[in-house]
């Protein structure tokens, strides 16, 4: 089996389960940004209140993100993401691996046992937001330098409308940075992938997983991190297909005189 056809075949399983993951993913995930949304909101009424304005332009978040409060407010929110992230996986597979067709008794079995790990998972989530704040950070901070060093002298609406040849430069710098970070990610993530399924399945230390998951990995990771690289393609191909047929049809939401929403 290609690379390509073994991801080809998981997306074909996962559609093949669709009715059981599709309620479980969307009612986990909505449960989940309602926990995050207050802390979200803590962190932008924080950027609101430091500042003597009612209302902050993006350049005022970018220099309050840059502060020491406002880095540790998005460190805290993106951890949240992160952590969010790990139980909405956790969930999905623990459904996958009861084996139930119905949607309801899987969310509920594998909810049973998400509970009964439930320190051992914030262990871990714990340890992998960090594991990847450290991998991320200096790319971050590049990328900060390099929007700084080219997009702060006018605000970024004037960047994203006019586009200006140092729009393009950062552009260019920033996406190279992205590709960097993400060849990062996906060699260290393809050692971590059996690490929370050794927690969950395995009652594996936390602490212990990633170590025993890298030596598992070892000798199959090529493939992964191949096979890892075609997924992210493919998934950006279907969110680009999404957000093109999107745009087409906010285009087409009419106004008055016949007109509808497209720019002329």
């Amino acid at each position: 089996m290609t690379n390509f056809s073994a991801v080809t075949t998981a997306y074909r399983g996962a559609w093949a389960q669709r009715r059981v993951f599709v309620p479980v993913y969307v009612a986990v995930r909505l449960l989940l940004v309602a926990l995050i949304a207050p802390g979200v909101a803590i962190a932008v009424n924080l950027a609101v209140s430091l500042s003597d304005q009612s209302a902050l332009t993006d350049q005022d978040i970018a220099m309050f993100l840059l502060s020491p409060a406002g880095f540790i407010a998005a460190v805290a929110v993106l951890s949240l993401f992160l952590l969010a992230e790990v139980f909405v996986f956790s969930v999905m597979a623990g459904s996958l691996r009861m084996g139930e067709n119905d949607p309801w008794r899987a969310g509920s079995a594998s909810i049973r046992l998400i509970l009964t790990r439930v320190p051992a998972l914030f262990g871990f989530a714990a340890r992998f937001i960090l594991r990847v704040l450290v991998l991320a950070l200096p790319f971050i901070a590049v990328a900060g330098v390099i929007a700084w060093w080219t997009l702060t002298e006018y605000d970024i609406n004037y960047y994203l409308t006019f586009h200006p040849p140092s729009f393009w430069v950062a552009v260019v710098l920033i996406g190279f940075v992205v590709l960097c970070l993400a060849w990062v990610l996906i060699r260290r993530l393809s050692a971590w992938a059996l690490a929370l399924h050794l927690v969950l399945f395995e009652d594996c230390e936390p602490a212990e997983a990633f170590l025993v998951s890298t030596d598992r990995m070892e000798g199959k990771r090529g493939r992964l991190k191949i096979e890892l690289a075609l997924w992210l393609a493919i998934r950006l191909f279907i969110a680009a297909l999404i957000a093109g047929a999107a745009g087409v049809l906010f285009d087409l939401v009419p106004l008055q005189e016949s007109a509808n929403l497209r720019l002329r």
